[in-house]
Parts: structure tokens; C-alpha cells; sequence
């Protein structure tokens, strides 16, 4: 060994063995040696040499070394290395390297991922002088930052890195464990993690490689005996679709487009090759299933990971049922993965996601998850018995996604026995637990789910009473919702499903309407959004205000004015006159005619018909007839449901003498029926309860609200009859009334 090296190995070595933490000035020190070495040495090739052989020592002792010193941080030292490895990048990509060559690429490219992982905090520093790649000027802060990623992340890194990746990978074939594979899996593992850099500039090159021929042929080469990937799996199997999953979300409508249908034709050979032996799996010798399917169960999760990244786009959920057969079976192979009892027993047995069986399930279950926001895929799942029963099953696992999924879709495809899930307050705890992750995520997404569909499928089971006052009772509930709404860093969509969901926990009692009043800065947003443009919106928070004062308000002010009129007419009414109606001079008028005064009022009967907007025809029909045969007065809001303020509505519920509640499913769910019905309730209006979804009882809150009430049945029998039920019936509310 050259003798200027001679003592910082001997120190290194020494550093190694002791275990000791090595003071700044001695680092300087060998960085000063080796660097002057490099100066002065005539053979180029030795100095590489003896700079990667630098880079594999530092590499074992780096956490002992103070690396994330700024004297140590600036020193000439990185910079060679940061240039010396650039120009291996490009000498990768444009002719063969020789075996010395591979070596201290390898090197120096494991040093550099070390240090930016591990050292890579950024420090203040004044202005470096004559130093471009230093000089990074923040003119916000008057000073400079300093980091590895800066030294070594440069922007000619990344031209020589995209170059390989287009340049090379995707055009030539390697053997699958060649140091250019094991290189760029490094870095590419190293971009998808760091933050603070431009990952625009990598999204091309990678969806070039998922479309390239690579990712399939990649596929068929898993092997079955084997237990983890080679390089070559690594980067075009696990890190491109890693990438894309992670650090593509602002053009992800784009890529799916691109993608979607091609990675759904691969799917048709990738599960063709891999899926019989993981269902069949039981099939096996019980001593070599495991061993058999290990490296393929990683292999199927980590494409239906992929998967997921086109499931959470809207307009590319269309293609995993459109176009050819294949397409379809995708949904069916997820539904025999959630069913296959051998994979279900080993969720049981195992609860980390790292394990193969329970990531295969829960991938698979989240896709269906994303998948069921399509109508269409809705409906195919709700009608599959196999989805609810495996559900059902998965449900009570350990695993929190598992968890998550299957309890959620019970109570999405399932949406008629809402006041009947299981466990509801597990519900409400994992979906406070994923909100909570999601929240602060700059793409707002965990585990393969988006927080605006954890925010919608809550809307539905929230309206499970027992879930509302779970979230309710949690210290973080609330408050973790209300930042939803008025995080600014929140879609519209995001806040606006927020605000309803809200606004239904507001119907479980005081504890949750002082819990809402509580947090000013949702009570600022919800008055700013009182007065937005967006109708349904606007409603949704004049709602929530109305059901944190202005309800107690209107029904005072009500009160007063009965009082006021009531006065008024006690002074202007004369003392009471007994009437004989047998001395009436009418009485003597020939003819068999005789005026029947209780006929006369009917006409002064007020009736409010309330019903959901999706139950509109066969409300719209009740009214027509009514309207035709009666001489009531009728109140039904025919437009848009979110058209009337809850004071308009509370208006007319107070002009009613009898409210025709429509019970339906839908009415059930509907916050502004719950709205119109609690109010009906406080001011005790008569109520007749129709029913007009056949075989439809009521539960949960309407339960209680209609009570033991009897039931006119419009779904049922003639409707003839029917009718002059429903008006004979508010004849003698009427009359027992008067």
C-alpha cells in the first residue's frame, strides 16, 4: 500500500475493531491525506482504485465517523468522489467496463446512497466561494444549505442516470445479477425515498420501463425454489413500480391512461404463471409450500401493489372491467386470493405486513376497495356472496389494512344493515388511525388508499350511531376530521366530505356539538363556507351551524312569536259566546240541505310531505294524488334537496299539522331527511310514517323517530286503497286535533 495511505487505513482499521467514534479533527485529517494522494498520484487507475477501496472502508465505519459535521460536509473529499462517480455513470451507459471498473462503481455508488440516507441532514453555510455545485443561494434565508444530496444528487447526476435507465436498461440485456441492475436499483431506491428533490425528472424514464418488454420478461423469470429477487428483479419488479406508487401522484390521470391497459394485459401472464401455484398452494407438500412460494407470493403482491396505483385514479377504474376477459378475472382472482382458506388461516397466524401471505391479502383486498368507487364493480361485488362471507371472515384478522378493507366493504356493499356491522368501534378506530396518517402525507395516501375515499366511504358508515359516537368519544376524532376541512393543503373534495361527515356526528348529541363549537378554526371555515357559491356545500355548513346554535336560536324565536300572537289574540277576542247550533236560523230553511261545520276545515289542513331526492317519482305520485282528490294544503320541496336552507324547511315544519314521512333505505342515510326529521321531532309534529321501499323497516335513528307508529305500506296491495288510507288517516289526526 502506497505510504501516504498507510496511516488513515491503519486508523480505520483500528476505528473498525475498537468501535470508537472518531473526533472531527482526525477525519480531516485522513480526508486531507486522501485527498493529496489523489493530487499527486500519476496513475489514474491506482488513484480510482484506492478511492473505491477509501469508499468500502468508510462504508463499514460510517455511523462512528461525524460525517454530518459542516467542515467534514464541505470538504474536497466529496466532491471527487462526486464527479469520479458521474463519470462512471457515463462511462456505465456508453462502452464495457472492466471488472475493476464494476468494482468501484458498486463502491463508491453504495457510499453515496450510505451518506445520503444516513448523514444527509441539511446545514447552514455561508457563501463558498468559486464552488458551483456548493454554491446553492437561498435568497429566502440569506444563506446556504449543505448536504450529501446536494454534493452528489447534481443535476448532471441525473442527466447520466436517465441516460443509463433509456439509454441502456431498456434497450439491452444484462445477466440478472450485472453491477449495472445492482447500481441502479440502489439509486433508484435512493430517489423514491428522499424528498427534496425534482422526481418530475425521473418519471418518464420509469414508465419507459414498465412499458418496456423488461417488466414482463422480468416476471418469468422468478423462479420458484427462489427466495428473494437478483438485481435484475429488483429494479424493473420492486423499485420502478415502488417509484411510480410513491412519487408520480400529480400526473397520475396522465399515466394511468398510458399504463393502466397495458399493465392490465401483463396482469393476464403474470397471474397465469404465478396464481395456481399460490391458491394451490395447499395442494402441496405441507413441509415445501412455504420454501415453493416464497419469492412468487412477493412477486403477484408487488404487481397488484402497482395495480392499486391505477385503481385510485377514477377515470382508469373503468379499464379492470372493459375490453377483453382477462381484464374481468382480474376482479375474480383478487376475490379467490381473499378467499382461499389456507391464505386466510396464515393472516390469522401472522399479523405483519412484511409477511408474504398477509401482504398478498391485503393488497388484494385494498384493490377491491379502490376498485368498488366504480358503479358498475359496485354492483358486480354486491351481488358476489364470496366477497361479503370472506369479508366477514378477514374482518376479525390482526392486520389493521386487512381490517380496514374487509370491514369497510361489508358495510359499502351492504349498506341496508348499517345499524348492524360488526364491531363498530374497531371501525371507527382504524379509520381515525388511517386518517391520521394520511393527513400530513403529501400525496394524502397510505397503504395503497387515498384519504378522499377513506373520507367517503366513512360518510356511509358513519351513519352507524355507535361509529359517531366512538369518533366522538376519541380525544383525536374531531379534531382530526376538522382538519380536513380547513387544511387548506385539502382538495375540495376532501374538505367538503369532511364537513358532512361532521355534520352527521353532530346528530349523536351535546358531547359532539361542543367538541365542533370547541375548534375555532373549523368554526371559521364552516362560516366562510356558509356563504360559498357551491349550493350542496354551502347547505352542509349552514347546516352544521344550524346544529351548533341556530337551531336553539329559531325554535326561541319561534316560541316568543307564539307567545306574541297568542296575546294578541286574547286582546282583540270578545268574552266567549255559548252557540246553540239547534237555534240557528238556518235550521228553519225548508229543504233536507243541513251545513256540516267539521266538512267546512278540512281545507285549513296542512301537510308536509318529507322524502329523500332519490325516492322523487313515487313521492312525486303521493303528491299528484293528494293534490287531485284533496283540498289539503301541500308543502313538498320538488327541487333541488340542498336548495332550501334547515330555517326554510323549519318554516314550513312549523306551518304543518301533519308530516307524510317517506321511509325509505335512503331517507334513512340522508342527513338532510335526519335534519328535517329531528326537527319534526323537537316540535312535535303528527307524524305518518309510509313506507315506499318494498320490504324496507326502519332502524337505527328513523327507527326511533317513527316509533311504534302504524305503517301505510305503498309498495303493497292497491294503491286505490291505499291512498284513501293515507287521507283518511290525516282526516283524523285532524279531527282529534280540533
Amino acid at each position: 500500500m502506497d505510504s501516504i495511505l498507510q496511516r488513515p487505513f491503519n486508523i480505520l482499521d483500528q476505528l473498525r475493531r475498537q468501535r470508537l467514534l472518531l473526533k472531527v479533527e482526525t477525519t480531516k485529517e485522513i480526508l486531507n491525506e486522501i485527498v493529496f494522494y489523489l493530487h499527486t498520484t500519476n496513475n489514474r487507475a491506482n488513484g480510482l482504485h484506492r478511492l473505491s477501496t477509501v469508499c468500502q472502508e468508510f462504508s463499514s465505519v460510517y455511523m462512528l465517523i461525524p460525517f454530518d459535521n459542516l467542515e467534514i460536509v464541505k470538504h474536497e473529499f466529496f466532491m471527487i468522489i462526486g464527479r469520479t462517480f458521474e463519470m462512471l455513470l457515463a462511462k456505465a451507459r456508453l462502452m464495457s467496463m472492466s471488472k475493476e471498473d464494476e468494482q468501484h462503481f458498486y463502491e463508491l455508488s453504495y457510499f453515496i446512497v450510505n451518506l445520503c440516507f444516513h448523514k444527509n441532514t441539511e446545514i447552514e453555510n455561508f457563501y463558498i466561494g468559486n464552488n458551483e455545485k456548493l454554491n446553492y443561494h437561498d435568497e429566502e434565508e440569506g444563506f446556504n444549505q449543505i448536504s450529501y444530496q446536494r454534493i452528489f444528487l447534481t443535476k448532471s447526476f441525473f442527466e447520466r442516470f436517465i441516460k443509463l435507465i433509456t439509454d441502456d436498461l431498456i434497450i439491452n440485456d444484462y445477466p440478472p445479477f450485472h453491477v449495472k441492475y445492482k447500481v441502479a436499483h440502489r439509486l433508484l431506491h435512493l430517489c423514491t425515498e428522499l424528498d427534496n428533490i425534482d422526481h418530475n425528472i425521473l418519471i418518464d424514464p420509469i414508465i419507459n420501463c414498465l412499458k418496456s418488454n423488461f417488466y414482463l420478461d422480468t416476471f418469468k423469470t422468478v423462479d420458484l425454489r427462489q427466495p428473494t429477487y437478483n438485481p435484475k428483479q429488483l429494479f424493473f419488479i420492486s423499485e420502478c413500480a415502488e417509484f411510480l406508487s410513491r412519487r408520480c401522484w400529480k400526473r397520475r390521470t396522465e399515466i394511468s391512461k398510458m399504463l393502466c391497459a397495458p399493465m392490465l394485459e401483463f396482469s393476464r401472464d403474470i397471474f397465469k404463471q404465478h396464481l395456481p401455484i399460490l391458491l394451490e398452494g395447499e395442494d402441496l407438500d405441507n413441509n415445501n409450500e412455504y420454501f415453493m412460494k416464497g419469492a412468487k407470493i412477493q412477486t403477484v403482491t408487488l404487481h397488484i401493489k402497482l395495480l392499486n396505483y391505477f385503481a385510485l385514479e377514477p377515470t382508469a377504474r373503468k379499464y379492470f372491467y372493459l375490453g377483453s376477459q382477462s381484464n374481468n378475472k382480474i376482479i375474480s382472482q383478487m376475490i379467490k386470493i381473499i378467499s382461499r382458506p389456507s391464505l386466510i388461516e396464515s393472516v390469522y397466524a401472522n399479523q405483519q405486513l412484511f409477511h408474504a401471505d398477509v401482504g398478498l391479502v391485503s393488497y388484494a383486498i385494498i384493490l377491491l376497495y379502490n376498485l368498488v368507487f366504480e358503479k358498475k364493480i359496485f354492483y358486480l361485488l354486491r351481488q358476489d356472496s364470496t366477497v361479503l362471507n370472506a369479508c366477514s371472515e378477514l374482518a376479525r384478522t390482526n392486520d389493521l389494512t386487512i381490517q380496514f378493507g374487509s370491514q369497510t366493504l361489508l358495510a359499502v356493499l351492504n349498506q341496508k344493515e348499517i345499524d348492524e356491522i360488526n364491531n363498530p368501534s374497531k371501525i371507527a378506530q382504524n379509520y381515525l388511525h388511517y386518517i391520521e396518517y394520511m393527513i400530513d402525507e403529501p400525496e394524502h395516501t397510505y397503504h395503497g388508499v387515498r384519504l378522499n375515499g377513506v373520507l367517503t366511504n366513512l360518510e356511509i358508515i358513519v351513519q352507524n350511531d355507535e361509529v359517531k359516537e366512538e369518533i366522538t368519544n376519541d380525544d383525536r376524532g374531531i379534531s382530526v376530521l376538522a382538519r380536513c376541512t380547513y387544511d387548506k393543503r385539502q382538495e375540495d373534495e376532501v374538505q367538503q366530505t369532511a364537513t358532512r361527515i361532521l355534520l352527521s356526528i353532530s346528530f349523536i348529541g351535546q358531547n359532539a356539538v361542543d367538541k365542533i363549537v370547541d375548534n375555532e378554526s373549523l368554526m371559521r371555515y364552516v362560516h366562510r363556507e356558509s356563504r360559498s357559491d357551491n349550493m350542496k356545500q354551502s347547505w352542509t355548513n349552514e347546516a352544521l351551524l344550524w346544529k351548533t346554535g341556530e337551531e336553539d336560536k329559531f325554535i326561541l324565536m319561534q316560541e316568543e312569536k307564539k307567545e306574541k300572537e297568542q296575546l294578541m289574540i286574547q286582546e282583540i277576542t270578545p268574552p266567549a259566546v255559548i252557540f246553540e247550533e239547534s237555534k240557528a236560523i238556518y235550521q228553519y230553511v225548508r229543504g233536507d240541505y243541513r251545513f256540516n261545520l267539521g266538512d267546512a276545515a278540512i281545507s285549513d289542513i296542512y301537510v308536509m310531505i318529507s322524502y329523500c331526492e332519490d325516492d322523487i317519482e313515487i313521492c312525486q305520485r303521493i303528491y299528484d294524488t293528494l293534490k287531485t282528490n284533496t283540498p289539503y294544503h301541500l308543502a313538498m320541496n320538488k327541487y333541488y334537496m340542498y336548495s332550501a336552507s334547515p330555517a326554510a324547511v323549519a318554516s314550513t315544519i312549523e306551518k304543518a299539522d301533519v308530516v307524510v314521512m317517506c321511509l325509505s333505505n335512503k331517507y334513512r342515510l340522508s342527513t338532510v331527511c335526519r335534519l328535517a326529521a329531528e326537527y319534526i321531532e323537537k316540535r312535535q309534529r303528527p307524524i305518518i310514517p309510509v313506507i315506499i321501499e318494498a320490504n324496507y323497516k326502519p332502524t337505527g335513528w328513523l327507527n326511533i323517530a317513527v316509533g311504534a307508529r302504524r305503517f301505510i305500506d305503498f309498495t303493497n296491495g292497491d294503491l286505490d286503497v291505499t291512498y284513501n288510507d293515507l287521507i283518511r288517516e290525516i282526516a283524523d289526526i285532524k279531527s282529534n286535533k280540533n
